[in-house]
């Protein structure tokens, strides 16, 4: 199909296939060329990913986004496996009689007169070549809800896929257009882990396993934690357990063992200690404080 112009309100996509997939690395994906739009975006593991002669770091955060006939292959290191958002997709309705899944040709193979109709964005020219955009953790919600959607394939499904994908390339969009400073993408940082933390503050986090998530050093996540909030990342974790505590003890009547255990404390003894230190007093004289108060 012949390319056309638009403006980056007017698309109307049209969603083949979202996916979640694995390459591993044994089994290299070598170089093929897809006839639709592709974004894809690494879930996990590490490895490269060549678009069209130029090879990219293949990390945990990384998005990548590219047009009809781009010639790309999937390399993960060799003791590794790349985890990757898959999805194929048209900016228009002018392919949608295709509704199935467009598989890619072996690079060699590809027949350029196939492809679907490529965008020439009038307002938005970061769309008209491959992108590369670090640091998009804050996507995973919705690749994960689109990749739901399409799996299940439950009433409304496209409806819903669709909505997710408008949002979805709305923060492309955004980010591709940034004119973020080096000190704008450190605060940006800061407010995904703060962010990753009071959604899991309930579960055994560790420092390493939020670090393994952001593709960071614990080490440097610490630094740029106690830079702009002034405190450490286990201190900022126990925080907000406490905090998820307090909340319980006050307003649900949990005992103090399960306010501890449902807030992400696995130990107690524990809980208590900080939160005496924290607040300067115990969890069992806090409680019997705030009896009293409600009896007045």
């Amino acid at each position: 199909m012949p390319s056309r112009s638009l403006s980056f309100e007017a698309i109307d996509p049209h969603i083949r296939l979202v996916h979640l997939f694995e390459v591993p690395g044994t089994d290299p994906l070598p170089p093929r060329a897809a006839y639709d739009y592709r974004i894809m975006y690494i879930y996990g593991g590490q490895g490269k990913l060549v678009i069209d002669g130029t090879e990219y770091e293949a990390t945990k955060g990384k998005l990548f986004f590219w047009q009809p006939g781009t010639v790309y292959a999937l390399v993960p290191d060799r003791s590794e496996k790349l985890v990757i958002f898959g999805i194929n997709f048209d900016f228009t309705q002018a392919g949608s009689a295709i509704n199935y899944p467009i598989p890619p040709d072996p690079s060699e193979l590809f027949n350029a007169d196939n492809r679907m109709a490529t965008i020439d964005f009038t307002d938005l020219p970061a769309l008209n070549a491959t992108l590369v955009l670090n640091n998009m953790q804050s996507l995973e919600t919705n690749l994960l809800d689109m990749e739901k959607e399409y799996t299940l394939h439950k009433k409304f499904y496209l409806a819903k896929i669709r909505g997710l994908f408008l949002m979805l390339v709305g923060d492309i969009a955004r980010h591709a257009t940034s004119t973020y400073t080096e000190q704008d993408e450190l605060v940006h940082k800061v407010d995904l882990i703060l962010q990753y933390i009071r959604d899991h503050y309930d579960e055994p986090l560790t420092n390493r396993q939020i670090g393994e998530h952001f593709n960071f050093h614990p080490v440097y996540i610490n630094r740029l934690l106690v830079r702009y909030t002034g405190t450490p990342l286990h201190q900022y974790l126990i925080q907000c357990r406490i905090a998820r505590a307090l909340n319980l003890m006050q307003h649900s009547g949990r005992s103090i063992t399960e306010a501890a255990l449902e807030s992400g404390f696995q130990d107690v003894n524990y809980f208590s200690k900080c939160f005496k230190k924290r607040l300067g007093i115990s969890p069992k004289h806090y409680l019997e404080a705030a009896r009293r108060q409600g009896t007045r």
